[in-house]
């Protein structure tokens, strides 16, 4: 095949590397020199999703065309988020974390 290089179950088809066994991204035995697949991005990007979507953010306006940042006030960006009526305690997807 032109252009290509097959080494046991890895193949290089015009710069595109398939077959690879370090798909999933664990978090654990990182290698600095080795390069990650698509899929092992992925898992990562989601992750971040995730993560924002719940996040305790800083609120903000528009004023004349610019975004303003409340730093007196956050957003609870959790789908599920409830603040009680005195503001100490606040439940995530089921969980209760309490302010002293």
């Amino acid at each position: 095949m032109q252009g290509s290089i097959l080494v046991g179950s890895t193949s290089i088809v015009n710069g595109a590397v398939t077959g690879l066994s370090n798909t999933t991204w664990t978090g654990t035995n990182v290698q600095a020199d080795r390069a990650a697949t698509e899929g092992q991005l992925q898992q990562v990007s989601q992750a971040q999703i995730e993560t924002n979507n719940t996040a305790v953010k800083y609120a903000t306006s528009e004023q004349n065309g610019n975004t303003v940042v409340d730093y007196q006030n956050i957003v609870l960006a959790a789908p599920e988020a409830i603040v009680s009526k005195d503001a100490t305690t606040i439940k995530f997807h089921h969980r209760w974390y309490n302010h002293q």
